[in-house]
């Protein structure tokens, strides 16, 4: 095989999140008299972490550090969540392990609330590490969390593959020195990953697993 690791983003990728992140960003922001956005919206702005999605629908620059807490207050409650897995991540993660390879979770989500969620949807899969976004700390598309993560997994970073859905993703994966795969079924359309040097994609469960576990030429 290619790699020794992989890594999934979680939102949109293993998570079908876009009903619970709309759900609790619109429960928020009418707080503050603002109008509730439509999933499109909600979709067009995800990515980049909590401040960032808040900014972009347009939330008021002074609201934005005291309502990115509350969304990720509110969001690290997964029991009563309307998150769903994405068909066949389950098997894609068991077949992973039962071969052998190092799974990971590398997610712009804070870390209490991305532990939690990967407990509660994905409680019998054994990850090497579970890395959310941390205060002081750059999301990606930084290199630096999935650097740490390829330290902690003990792999060298070409025979890793980043899992994705977004353009953090792909670039993150670039700038470790990473291998990247792009999913279809996420919230950033294929032409959007393209611009930022997406190559490989995957439109289903099935072709994920069969591009991770071709062999090598």
């Amino acid at each position: 095989m290619k790699y020794d690791a992989v890594v999934f983003d979680m939102d949109g990728t293993v998570l079908n999140s876009l009903p619970e992140i709309t759900r609790v960003v619109n429960s928020v922001i009418q707080d503050i008299g603002m109008t509730p956005k439509s999933e499109t919206e909600i979709r067009d702005a995800v990515g980049y972490g909590i401040e960032h999605l808040l900014r972009t629908i347009g939330v008021p620059e002074n609201w934005i550090l005291p309502l990115a807490d509350q969304v990720g207050s509110k969001y690290a409650k997964p029991v009563g969540s309307v998150a769903v897995l994405f068909p066949g991540i389950e098997r894609i993660l068991e077949t992973l392990r039962e071969k052998g390879l190092k799974i990971a979770v590398l997610s712009n989500r804070p870390t209490e609330g991305l532990a939690k969620a990967v407990d509660h949807f994905l409680p019998d899969v054994q990850f090497g590490t579970v890395l959310g976004s941390s205060p002081g700390k750059p999301a990606k598309p930084s290199p630096d969390a999935l650097n740490e993560i390829i330290r902690t997994l003990g792999v060298k970073p070409e025979r890793v593959l980043m899992v994705g859905d977004g353009e953090p993703d792909i670039i993150a994966a670039a700038a470790a020195g990473a291998q990247h795969l792009a999913v279809k079924w996420g919230y950033t359309s294929c032409e959007n990953l393209e611009k930022v040097g997406a190559v490989n994609f995957a439109e289903s469960a099935e072709e994920v697993l069969n591009f991770i576990l071709a062999r090598e030429r």
